[in-house]
């Protein structure tokens, strides 16, 4: 099971230095939100220039925290299907 999960995982996991990387140079309009699957406040950010740059300084900090956060979701899906093939 080990090889699957790794497969999957390595195929949809959100890495931090690239979200980083794109939030320190297009977080401005929004790219770093769109990486990470929040399309909505991706073009919050777009339409506000990144909240006038202070919503996109700030999210510097806060997009490591919220690809971690990704991360673990996608590991818990792939769990969860898991799990619930081997109920049916």
């Amino acid at each position: 099971m080990r090889p699957e999960f790794d497969s999957f995982f390595f195929a949809n996991r959100k890495n931090q230095t690239h979200i980083f990387v794109f939030s320190l140079f297009l977080g401005f309009i929004g790219v770093d939100r769109f990486a990470l699957g929040q399309p909505v406040l991706g073009i919050l950010k777009l339409l506000t220039l990144g909240g006038f740059l202070v919503w996109a300084l700030i999210d510097l900090f806060l997009v490591g925290g919220s690809a971690r956060r990704k991360n673990l979701n996608i590991a818990r899906e792939y769990i969860s299907q898991q799990s619930g093939e081997l109920m049916a």
